[in-house]
This record gives C-alpha cells, structure tokens and sequence, in this order.
C-alpha cells in the first residue's frame, strides 16, 4: 500500500497480486477540503497476469478453495472488527457503529459463502448471487472511502480501499471461474 497526502488532496493507492492467477490494484483519491469533495476519483483495474505451464497445478488448486478463502476471510475480518471496534474506531477515525455494521456484514456474508463452500454442488444462480454481493460490498465500500475521507485517517481509508480491492477481485474471480466452481 502506498499513500501520498499533499496540501490539497490525499492518495491511496494498493496492489494485490497473487502470481499466476490475478492483479488488482486501485486508487482512491480524495480533496482534502469540502468545496471539492466532488472531484474525488475512485478507479479499480484488475489485471490477470500471464499465467504459466508451472502455475496451472497450483492455479486448479487455489480455484477448488477460492469459496472457503472467501468464506473464511469473511468470518476472520468480521469477528476480528467486531471484537475490537471500539479500538479501531479512534484508530480509523471512523464511527464504531460503522465499524460494528462492517463486521455484522463480514459475518453474514461469511455465513453464505462457507454454506456454498460445503455444497458438493452448486447452482449457477447462487454462485451469480455470490458474485453480485461481492461486487454490491465493493462499491459499498468505496462510497464509505469517498465519505468518510475527510475524518477517517490513512489507516482507516486504507481499510476501506482494501476491502473493496479483495471483495472486487474475489467477484471477478469467482465469476471467471463460475463453472468451476459449481462442483466442489
């Protein structure tokens, strides 16, 4: 993650990479005074990277676990804000309660998507549900970044980005790999 914070605006920036398999990286950046809040910008790329003939073992077997690594990072990240909400929210610079609602949401996310990953199959309409929650979360979260940019600190916006970077690139893979993933 890299941050720049001039007179006049501020800028996230983050990129996650998982060899083989995908690339995402985004931006976020926010004025620092309210007379310009409305040029605030927001952009997400993911990328795949070139995969190779090495990769393609490790890469089937990452996309058989993709639903419990989206399952599990949801109860993880939910139980672990809800517990320390209080601390996070002077630490974020963000309300409690906000915090306390991303947590609730992590969990009951986390409740669907580990119910597909035990699933010995799964319908096409459940995984495009999974994959529309994902994509609804992000952008959920990139509007929580652009309103809270003014208050929330480099940590807390940080959070917020970051979720939606992993949330988006988790929607974009599940999608690619939605016939995959109808068999367990």
């Amino acid at each position: 993650m890299h941050w720049t914070c001039g007179t006049h605006f501020l800028r996230i920036s983050l990129c996650i990479q998982a060899p083989g398999i995908f690339k995402v990286s985004g931006s976020f950046l926010a004025p620092r005074t309210p007379l310009n809040s409305a040029l605030a910008v927001i952009r997400l790329e993911i990328q795949p990277n070139e995969i190779t003939q090495n990769d393609k073992k490790h890469i089937l077997k990452f996309k058989t676990k993709l639903l419990w690594i989206d399952g599990l990072g949801a109860l993880v990240a939910g139980v672990v804000v809800l517990l320390i909400s209080g601390w996070l929210s002077g630490w974020y610079g963000l309300p409690q309660q906000l915090l306390s609602f991303i947590g609730v949401v992590n969990v009951v996310y986390a409740s669907y998507s580990i119910s597909l990953a035990l699933r010995s199959e799964r319908s096409a309409k459940l995984l495009l549900l999974l994959v529309i929650a994902n994509l609804i979360w992000s952008f959920v979260c990139l509007i929580l970044a652009f309103i809270f940019s003014e208050t929330a600190t480099l940590f807390g916006l940080g959070h917020l980005v970051g979720e939606a970077l992993y949330v988006g690139g988790l929607a974009r893979l599940e999608w690619r790999w939605r016939e995959l993933l109808r068999t367990a």
